[in-house]
């Protein structure tokens, strides 16, 4: 009596990106396709393609809640980026494009459970781009830089879509054998949503020119201060009867015009026999 062969365990691998690779989503299934037709049998499992129909679809993008409910059932989540960063989410605030949601919903279920596995691929770009990237490319090389800084994400380079075929089967076929490196909680950082950075940006820039402003008053308060000292001591190495000058000096007004027909000066703290009693 033949013995039955198991069921292969299902891998849901959703696919992520914006419209500029549909070359890529479409190799992608190919990749799928391939590895259930030959690696999957001998390895007992058998990969589901999941996302990679949303951007090729002639009548529009399906409904986000139903992309979702793809992505939490994901056991890996493919993310791939080149020059674009996806449609502008404006239902989906912090998100700047639904892109970015998809990555950012993936990744938090990742920090909670350690599932799904992100693979991130970033098609390279001409360097003649880079000078001048536009909105667009920005976000995706602010996105990247995130992924530096956080170093919870590990992306990869790819040149063409036979580089993204190759990339795709060697990740697949070491996740269904178990082989890739195991997460280490100690590294583990907070992959902020490209909104949050701005903000975190500007509030930092804020602090700086509020502590700048704030050096500057105190150097101008020690100056002052500093000038002050200086003119005492000035004053206290004087003799008495000219620093009473000196100081009479400074306080000298003038006499209103309509007594003398001209301005004069005459000291405020001048002794009192100095004025002349008028003849009578």
């Amino acid at each position: 009596m033949a013995l039955s062969r198991p069921e292969p365990r299902p891998i849901h691998v959703f696919i992520a990106s914006p419209g500029d690779l549909a070359v890529e989503r479409r190799a992608f299934k190919e990749v799928i396709d391939e590895l259930n037709g030959g690696f999957g049998d001998g390895a007992g499992v058998r990969f589901v393609a999941l996302g990679w129909e949303d951007t090729l679809a002639t009548t529009g993008r399906r409904a986000q809640g139903v992309i979702n409910q793809d992505i939490d059932r994901s056991d890996v989540f493919v993310l791939a980026l080149h020059r674009r960063w996806g449609q502008e989410a404006p239902d989906a605030k912090p998100y700047t494009s639904y892109t970015e949601e998809e990555f950012h919903r993936a990744m938090d279920r990742w920090t909670k459970t350690r599932s799904p596995e992100i693979f991130v691929f970033f098609k390279d770009i001409d360097p003649g781009q880079m000078a001048d990237p536009g909105r667009q490319l920005e976000k995706v090389l602010a996105f990247r830089k995130s992924l530096e800084d956080s170093r919870q994400v590990l992306y990869r380079f790819f040149a063409d879509e036979k580089a993204f075929t190759a990339e795709v089967d060697r990740h697949l076929r070491a996740y269904a054998r178990g082989e890739l490196p195991k997460a280490d909680a100690s590294r583990d950082a907070v992959v902020l949503p490209l909104a949050a950075i701005e903000s975190v940006k500007k509030a930092k820039a804020e602090a700086q020119a509020a502590l700048e402003r704030a050096e500057a008053h105190q150097k101008h308060a020690e100056a002052q201060a500093a000038r002050a000292d200086k003119l005492a001591f000035t004053l206290a190495q004087q003799p008495p009867r000219r620093r009473w000058r000196a100081v009479s000096k400074r306080r000298a007004k003038p006499l209103p015009t309509f007594m003398t027909g001209r301005p004069t000066y005459m000291s405020c703290i001048s002794p009192l026999s100095s004025i002349t009693a008028p003849e009578i």
